[in-house]
């Protein structure tokens, strides 16, 4: 292939490596380029995705009016994909690059490239660059974490790794952007290679009465996986609660339980399930609790007063209406005047 680097005339001589020392020459003539208001650069591929590395694409440039025009190639990220001299792109690996061709007349033109290849995260886990809930598609919710990342100053190098569209290495409301336009073009696909890296569960903690029943749900971040989707259910005390596969939680006594949802590759999300008996409130003076303040509840004062009968540590609270630690007749005769109104229990 001959390149033109100049203008000039250049002869290229081809010559036989036979022996028979047969050689043929071309004479060429590289002139100025003439400029043309009305052309505009055109490149065979405005978007492309590879899905390995090494892969390779050759981009070509041509003008609007059919001629072509000199350009040079360059890449905003080499890391991701290279192009040589004439156009040539091999992807290395995964991410986002602008692959450019400028001219000296007419400017530059870029081909977007995603190469969906998963990265390696300090954990061992993979995960698609742009596919940040892992859910196997760029879409709007991952531009949405990448600007609450952004609000939250997420760095980490993990963090900055998946989320780093433009690669300036930060992660910024650009990297947004640039997200969504990939979600509007429908241009971009991850592939299904990801781990799963996180497990989340609808409550992290519950609080219920023996005998009752709650239905817990969880997702894994990551779900466009070839790994096991399975999620494991599991009670740190079944004396206290139970579950099922299901997520379906069972309370038995009072105590507490820590529910843990497990992924397939040994993520985990936690549920602190509280189990206690819901006793009823009762106001001042219903020493009986029966759910009303009457005579009865002077009644039972006055015999404890004699001596006729006891009361319990509770029942005692509910006694004391007074409340200066002791049950006398200033406490039955605050309740005889509540039950004839002329006086209100607080």
């Amino acid at each position: 292939m001959v390149s033109a680097v100049g203008v000039g005339t250049a002869i290229i001589t081809a010559t036989s490596t036979d022996g028979s020392n047969i050689s043929k020459t071309c004479e060429v003539i590289v002139e100025e380029e003439k400029y043309d208001p009305n052309a505009y650069l055109l490149i065979n591929k405005y978007t492309y995705q590879f899905i390995k590395e090494n892969e390779k694409l050759q981009l070509n440039v041509s003008l609007s009016n059919g001629k072509s025009t000199y350009v040079t190639w360059s890449t905003d990220n080499s890391t991701i994909a290279e192009v040589d001299n004439n156009g040539l792109v091999t992807a290395k690996s995964g991410g986002f690059a602008n692959i450019y061709a400028t001219s000296k007349l007419y400017g530059d033109i870029n081909c977007w490239i995603y190469v969906s290849v998963p990265v390696t995260l300090s954990d061992g886990e993979k995960a698609y660059v742009g596919d940040l809930d892992g859910n196997g598609v760029i879409d709007m919710n991952d531009s949405s974490l990448i600007l609450e990342w952004y609000r939250i100053e997420r760095k980490s190098p993990d963090d900055i790794l998946i989320a780093d569209i433009d690669g300036n290495k930060v992660i910024d409301s650009n990297d947004a952007s640039l997200i969504s336009q990939a979600f509007c073009m429908e241009a971009f696909r991850p592939g299904n290679e990801a781990t799963i890296r996180e497990v989340t569960i609808s409550k992290g903690e519950i609080a219920l009465e023996p005998g009752k029943e709650y239905k817990l749900t969880a997702n894994l971040i990551a779900s466009n996986t070839q790994q096991n989707k399975t999620i494991t259910w599991s009670s740190s005390n079944s004396n206290v609660a139970t579950v099922d596969q299901l997520g379906n939680v069972k309370t038995i006594k009072e105590g507490t339980a820590v529910i843990t949802a497990k992924s397939s590759n040994g993520k985990k999300a936690t549920c602190i399930v509280t189990v206690k008996e819901n006793k009823p409130q009762y106001a001042l003076g219903d020493v009986n609790q029966d759910g009303d303040i009457n005579v009865a509840d002077y009644t039972t004062i006055i015999r404890y007063i004699k001596g006729y009968e006891s009361l319990t540590q509770e029942q005692k609270n509910y006694a004391d209406v007074n409340k200066d630690g002791d049950i006398n007749v200033a406490d039955y005769t605050i309740i005889i005047r509540h039950i004839k109104g002329y006086e209100i229990i607080t």
